[in-house]
């Protein structure tokens, strides 16, 4: 028997209560309640807004696989209903597991869909609300300053409208976030004068916030805002007031359980007494950060830390220390990616999953048409996981993908730090005739012999991808152009000397390179423009040959 209307409305109004209270395992409990109670019911619209509102939860507390499952349960049910403002939801809800792992293109996407669904005039404040500021995020991550801003500033026109404590303070701490992200920026790059306005915007819309999440007793707000408000003092130079709001935060912290806090304290002060000339004190305090760090796992935020303390060290001629600190930051920054890659495909086969027994339910009610529609619906969701894979099908290296996001990063640290990225791309000598002569099977088979050739010839932190068709990168990092001639020689000369045979009778295969270090050029593609003219040298001068 069905629950009844008046039943079911008051445990939603329960639930988003607890929701806009950010008492995230209250709102968990009220919403698998209200779901239990509308799941397959005529009432679509609680349950989908049930599964909306576990889907935030489950997203708060960092279980991901439950919140995509939530959100794509949420997706499919209210295409049933008549609701735009629910299919929004559903939307935004999914946008938030998207950007959590890292999928920012897919967020604006689910983003963009959100709002094209609510009117100008939309009656629901907190979602207007959350699906402007979550713009303002996702735009932030793919390096859209200024639309980040202006979504943030509309998010902050909505909160002022609506008087609402939670979205007045979550507005202003998000800018004052990105004018803190802009400031680090302009100190970067020697802009002392702008660094500083920037800054100090920040500062005055932290405290904005602050006021506002103390007297609405909202505590979560309040150590994100501290935590803003005393990098950008240290990185003002005002040693004891930023001691002061870290104190604040670490206090707040501490009733909460928040111990990654402490680390992000210790790189914001580290830096702060390595500037004003106290580097002893800045090293302990970055080591205590380290160590906090690594006892709760806070890999994000250990990740700048190690590679300042290997700078320190480096600073003060202890060199051993300076590259053990070194390699624990490249290694930790490898696990980030790997844990974000498992992350993202854990999530997707969650979507799928759900989306497959969904559309098996709706199969059992409508038959072949909503069977056919569901299986439409399958076939994108499955060619989106695969343009989202890393790897190469073939060959089992790294895709384009993966190498466009590789370079990006390492170019930068590569030129930053004044070492080298020296990158080779490969060319099989006569490809088309081994295809023409031997068939299309061998080809792929000495694509995939060429691949594994080309990983012995690189060590864990080089890279190895399929740039396209018969073309091969590599990326050897840190060293130097005549080591990495030396390595292509002797990769050149292990496929010369493979037993190609093996494969077809009277088979040969040989290899023409291009290589450069791109760390010498300002974009990384520029310096892929002049390995692949220098490819073309070696082609010219007769194949089989390393050009440099």
């Amino acid at each position: 028997m069905a629950a009844p209307d008046s039943v079911l409305d008051a445990l939603l109004v329960s639930a988003q209560h607890a929701y806009g209270a950010e008492d995230w395992a209250q709102c968990q409990l009220l919403a698998s309640e209200l779901l239990g109670r509308a799941a397959g019911t005529p009432h679509r619209r609680a349950e989908v807004s049930a599964h909306v509102l576990l889907s935030h939860a489950a997203q708060r507390q960092g279980e991901h696989h439950l919140a995509a499952g939530h959100a794509a349960s949420a997706l499919s049910l209210c295409q049933d209903v008549d609701d735009p403002l629910l299919r929004a939801r559903s939307r935004v809800a999914a946008a938030r597991i998207s950007w959590t792992v890292g999928d920012n293109d897919q967020a604006l996407v689910d983003l963009e869909a959100a709002l094209a669904l609510m009117p100008p005039d939309c009656s629901d404040a907190e979602l207007s609300f959350d699906a402007q500021n979550l713009m303002g995020i996702v735009n932030g991550e793919l390096g859209n300053a200024e639309t980040s801003i202006a979504w943030y500033q509309r998010a902050l026109a909505l909160a002022e409208h609506y008087g609402q404590p939670r979205m007045r303070a979550i507005a202003r701490a998000n800018l004052a976030g990105r004018e803190l992200d802009h400031g680090e920026l302009l100190l970067a790059s020697g802009d002392g004068a702008a660094a500083q306005a920037a800054l100090q915007r920040s500062l005055a819309l932290n405290q904005e916030a602050l006021q506002i999440s103390e007297q609405a007793g909202m505590q979560r707000i309040q150590i994100v805002v501290l935590s803003n408000q005393g990098a950008a003092l240290a990185l003002l130079g005002r040693a004891q007031e930023a001691m002061d709001s870290f104190e604040r935060q670490l206090q707040l912290a501490e009733r909460t359980g928040d111990k990654a806090s402490k680390v992000q304290r210790a790189q914001y002060l580290a830096r702060m007494y390595r500037e004003a000339g106290a580097l002893e004190q800045a090293r302990a305090i970055a080591a205590e950060g380290l160590e906090i760090g690594e006892q709760c796992s806070a890999k994000n935020l250990l990740v700048s830390l190690y590679e300042l303390a290997s700078s320190m060290a480096e600073q003060q001629g202890e060199y051993a220390q300076a590259l053990a600190y070194y390699k624990r930051f490249h290694a930790l920054r490898s696990e980030l990616a790997l844990d974000s890659a498992q992350q993202r495909a854990r999530v997707l086969a969650v979507r799928l999953e759900t989306e497959k027994a969904l559309a098996e339910a709706a199969a059992e009610r409508s038959h072949a048409q909503a069977l056919l529609q569901a299986n439409a619906e399958l076939a994108l969701r499955a060619e989106a996981l695969g343009r989202d894979a890393l790897e190469d099908a073939l060959t089992g290296l790294a895709n384009r993908r993966r190498l466009d996001a590789y370079l990006g990063l390492r170019h930068e640290a590569a030129r930053r730090e004044g070492t080298a990225l020296c990158v080779a791309l490969i060319d099989l000598d006569h490809f088309k005739q081994i295809n023409d002569a031997f068939s299309h099977a061998v080809g792929d088979t000495v694509l995939r012999q060429l691949s594994g050739l080309l990983q012995a010839h690189c060590r864990a932190q080089d890279l190895a991808a399929r740039y396209g068709g018969e073309e091969f990168l590599i990326a050897l990092d840190g060293v130097d152009l005549a080591g990495a001639q030396a390595i292509c020689e002797r990769l050149r000369q292990a496929v010369q000397a493979h037993d190609w045979a093996a494969i077809a009778p009277g088979l040969a295969v040989t290899a023409s390179l291009g290589l450069c270090d791109i760390a010498q050029h300002e974009r990384p593609e520029a310096g892929i423009k002049q390995a692949d003219a220098l490819l073309y040298q070696a082609k010219q001068a007769g194949r089989n040959r390393v050009c440099c």
